[in-house]
């Protein structure tokens, strides 16, 4: 039986209310009790105390052979009596004579019947909970609140504190207790209110083992005696733990409020702000508090609901950036890049929030991003893209303006091996060769094939080599730019002086042949009339007028196609030059009854061009449609843009070109116009053929299935000033 449980048995003196039923006397024998009274005043005869004493005579008579011998006062519990199966205390002094002498005791006994009973229950109660208490997996112990002894202790305990069943009665609460203020404050807490929860006290078990401890008491009374019950818990893997979290919060609030970066808490589920660091109250101009009482919605200009939903969706990952415009308290608006990582914060969700000022960032890039525009617009108008090459692996990035330039938008050239095939230059090869050694610089026209452009492409191509870090070969650097349409001007302006030189001297032939001619035909028109009709010899007049008008159409059209004109591009409205020229040969359409038509997808279609070679290659094509027209046909004249070009074709419906004719019919001299007035000199086509060449164009023909014949004349456009160019407006970014 456990210590705690003997004395609770065994009882110990208890203070009930005191029933008197009389006094008694003693003497000197053992055996004899005089009633003085009984409980109506009256005297009681003597009583043996055998009598008195029942089933507990025994130690009812060794407690007072124990207390006569040593004449000390005398306390005797006791079962049966005068009144039945009653409980009984008799309190007794001695008594002595004047002279010292020993009398006997005097004293009262004491009706105790319903205490004993209480107490019985209580036994049996105390039994229970020493029973619950023995199965319960927590320490308990139970300590005095007096003498600060150990008086019970379940197995937990006893393993926990180091105690020893046998020696468990003489052990204090205080040998457990490495810190002796912790046991004052735990002894003090519970004399104050009763009760003390989880307090922590440094901790030595009896085998010397040292732990922490977790404490939790209630004070109540056991056998009359005013006790403690304690529940203690080792928490040392809990409190080391603890103490971790601790001090990596503190670092954490030292890193939180003396960093330079701003930093913010947040609330996800409602945007409210739980801590943010001085730098942020500097940087927003809000006092901390006040910055604390604030939802990150009055900060952000977006929505309320737009915030939340990204609140929401930064809790879902381990990180997240956004970028927000945030007003300061003085107003101002700062673009800010937030990057937030979902913590966990005295029990609730937060996000952790680093907050960056990017609004000068990001007018550097939107700068950076107009200036790149206008770079791209400006390589795009002069046709210029440029090229990086690393000499070292051999690797190039090219510019998209230079993938359009040459036709690589698919799949620009990667390696420099590609770039070489592209320009196929022998003098850029052997740059590549020998430029290696020294600081190279490379600068040449060269024309290309095979690119977006088509054959023919003039470029200016420029290079250079950078020296790179050391052990590297450096890396290559350079620009392509699309020339063709300055070469075309030029051999367009060689052409325009080679024609201005013909013209001059057609101009002077015409000159010097028109005044004797004119001074013939006049003769000859004098000599006509005096020749009759009749004349034997007339058709020889006849035939001399027919050569003398052959003549003179061939000094106009040597004055017409040589005389000095404007080569200026301009913006032209392209319907509006096909009507000119079919006014021009309205007369000779209505001679052979042919209808002049127009086929325009577009009739507000502009472009800017040289006007007058267009309309001299027109008015030729027309002229010769209207003549290989049958009497009453058709000629259609067409205009359209495809792609970069200008497409212009003149349909008739006459017999076509016969497969003989196709290869010699664009040759100067050749033509099918034999005798009679509108006979030729076959130099309309190949004079429309080179005025297009001079453009960069070209000029076709091919028969129609149901007969006729369209020729298609081809003049490619640009973006830029030059001849050819195409209107197309652009706007910036």
């Amino acid at each position: 039986m456990a210590p705690f449980r003997k004395q609770a048995l065994e009882g110990a003196p208890r203070d009930p209310r005191r029933e008197a039923t009389g006094f008694l006397r003693l003497d000197g024998t053992p055996h004899l009790v005089f009633w003085e009274t009984d409980a109506t005043g009256a005297p009681a005869p003597p009583v043996w105390l055998d009598e008195v004493w029942g089933p507990d005579r025994e130690p009812c008579r060794a407690a007072w052979e124990e207390a006569l011998a040593a004449r000390l006062p005398l306390a005797i519990r006791f079962r049966a009596g005068l009144d039945g199966d009653r409980t009984w205390l008799c309190r007794a002094v001695p008594q002595r004579g004047q002279d010292g002498r020993f009398l006997g005791f005097r004293g009262y006994a004491e009706d105790v019947t319903e205490a004993a009973r209480k107490e019985a229950r209580q036994a049996d109660s105390l039994h229970l909970a020493v029973d619950t208490v023995d199965e319960s997996p927590l320490p308990i112990t139970v300590v005095s609140m007096v003498t600060q002894k150990i008086l019970y202790a379940n197995p937990p305990a006893i393993a926990l504190l180091g105690l020893q069943l046998d020696s468990l009665e003489g052990e204090t609460a205080g040998t457990v207790y490495e810190d002796p203020a912790c046991l004052e404050a735990f002894v003090a807490g519970l004399q104050a209110t009763g009760k003390v929860d989880r307090l922590e006290c440094r901790m030595r078990s009896l085998s010397g083992r040292t732990f922490w401890g977790s404490l939790s008491g209630r004070t109540t009374t056991l056998r009359g005696e005013w006790v403690r019950i304690v529940t203690t818990q080792d928490i040392t893997e809990e409190k080391a733990i603890r103490d971790r979290l601790s001090e990596s919060e503190h670092r954490f609030r030292l890193m939180f409020e003396s960093h330079t970066a701003i930093m913010l808490l947040i609330r996800p589920r409602d945007g409210q702000i739980l801590a943010a660091n001085p730098a942020a109250s500097a940087f927003y101009g809000y006092p901390l508090d006040e910055l604390k009482r604030m939802v990150i919605s009055d900060i952000n200009l977006l929505s309320k609901e737009f915030v939340l939903d990204e609140l929401a969706r930064a809790t879902t990952s381990r990180h997240n950036r956004f970028v927000f415009p945030h007003r300061l308290a003085s107003g101002l608006i700062r673009t800010v890049s937030v990057e937030s990582v979902p913590i966990h914060v005295r029990g609730e969700d937060a996000l952790f929030s680093i907050v960056h000022d990017i609004t000068e960032r990001q007018l550097a890039l939107e700068a950076l991003r107009r200036s790149e525009w206008a770079l791209r617009e400006a390589q795009e108008l002069a046709r210029l893209g440029h090229f990086c090459v690393d000499l070292g692996t051999g690797k190039v990035e090219t510019s998209v303006t230079l993938n359009r330039l040459l036709g690589l938008e698919e799949a620009p050239p990667r390696v420099i091996g590609q770039l070489r095939e592209i320009l196929h230059s022998e003098a850029f090869d052997r740059w590549l060769r020998a430029g290696m050694e020294a600081d190279p610089r490379f600068q040449e026209e060269m024309a290309i094939g095979g690119g977006g452009m088509g054959p023919g492409l003039w470029v200016h191509v420029r290079v250079q080599r950078e020296p790179g870090p050391p052990c590297t070969r450096g890396t290559l650097m350079g620009t392509i730019q699309d020339v063709t349409q300055r070469r075309r001007q030029e051999l367009m302006g060689v052409a325009m002086e080679a024609q201005i030189a013909k013209g001059k001297m057609a101009a002077y032939v015409a000159h010097e042949i028109n005044g004797p001619l004119a001074g013939i035909q006049n003769a000859f028109l004098l000599v006509e009339a005096a020749i009759p009709a009749d004349h034997p010899d007339r058709r020889f007049a006849d035939l001399i007028k027919v050569e003398i008008g052959r003549i003179s159409t061939i000094v106009k059209v040597l004055y017409e196609l040589n005389r000095p004109v404007d080569y200026t591009p301009v913006d032209t409205e392209v319907a509006g030059m096909l009507r000119d020229v079919q006014t021009l040969l309205a007369t000779r359409a209505r001679a052979r009854k042919a209808e002049l038509c127009l086929d325009l997808p577009d009739p507000a279609l502009r472009a800017v061009v040289h006007v007058n070679p267009i309309r001299q290659v027109l008015y030729n094509l027309v002229q010769n449609a209207i003549d290989a027209s049958p009497q009453g046909g058709r000629i259609t004249c067409g205009a359209r843009i495809e792609g970069d070009t200008l497409c212009l074709d003149v349909t008739d419906e006459g017999a076509g070109v016969p497969e003989a004719w196709r290869e010699r019919i664009l040759e100067p001299g050749f033509t099918t116009k034999k005798g009679g007035a509108e006979s030729g000199l076959g130099l309309g086509l190949s004079i429309s053929r080179r005025l297009l060449e001079v453009m960069g164009g070209n000029l076709s023909h091919a028969n129609g299935d149901g007969g006729g014949c369209t020729f298609h004349a081809r003049i490619p456009l640009s973006h830029g000033s030059g001849p050819g160019a195409l209107l197309k407006p652009e706007t910036p970014p």
